[in-house]
């Protein structure tokens, strides 16, 4: 089975849509997924397996009664996109560093997209993800209120900090780049190989 990556959008944010990670675990080994791995409350996930994000949301809402918007990531293509981060000087500071993870490409003049930004921040836009380095945080930033729109895609995004699970202490998307040989093993303390980056993409 091949490992993906689901990520899950506006669930346990301000005591709504609630969905602890045990129940998400739950919910992926219901559907027959293996080996499954869950990072912190905002919704991340690994697992050996085939599921798409319709899936897994539909799986919730039988459950719990709100439908996530999941987007899934083969990890060969996650592994991609971390490798391939322009802005490699901001991920000591993870909290500025953010990928937007878009569920089809945006066809937006990339014109509007320098207009918007504040003069501090930085991005660069690919076909699936919108990488922003704004050094003023989330909340200083001009952009990033009014990307989704601009775009004209839906996009889950994660801070440079906690984007996917690996089965040690430390689950950051930096250690996601060094250590990712370990993320899904079977059993969990062996290590499976890296797949070739950049083949498929990746479903909602």
């Amino acid at each position: 089975m091949s490992v993906q990556i689901a990520l899950l959008r506006g669930i346990n944010v301000g005591g709504n849509r609630l969905l602890p990670m045990v129940e998400l675990r739950a919910v992926l080994e219901g559907l027959g997924a293996r080996d499954v791995r869950t990072y912190i409350q905002s919704g991340n996930a690994a697992y050996r397996g085939d599921l798409d994000g319709d899936d897994v949301a539909d799986a919730i809402f039988a459950t719990n009664g709100f439908r996530p918007d999941v987007l899934v990531i083969p990890l060969d293509s996650y592994a991609a996109c971390l490798a391939t981060n322009p802005f490699p000087e901001a991920e000591s500071d993870p909290k500025a560093l953010h990928l937007f993870f878009l569920a089809s490409p945006s066809l937006i003049d990339e014109a509007n997209l320098h207009v918007a930004k504040g003069l501090r921040e930085r991005f660069v836009l690919t076909e699936r993800v919108f990488y922003l380095h704004t050094p003023d945080y989330l909340s200083g930033s001009t952009i990033a209120p009014k990307f989704e729109k601009l775009l004209d895609v839906a996009a889950t995004a994660r801070n440079w900090r906690p984007t996917v699970p690996t089965p040690a202490s430390s689950w950051t998307t930096a250690a996601m780049a060094t250590r990712i040989s370990s993320l899904a093993a079977t059993p969990p303390r062996r290590a499976i190989p890296l797949p070739t980056a950049g083949s498929s993409g990746w479903r909602i």
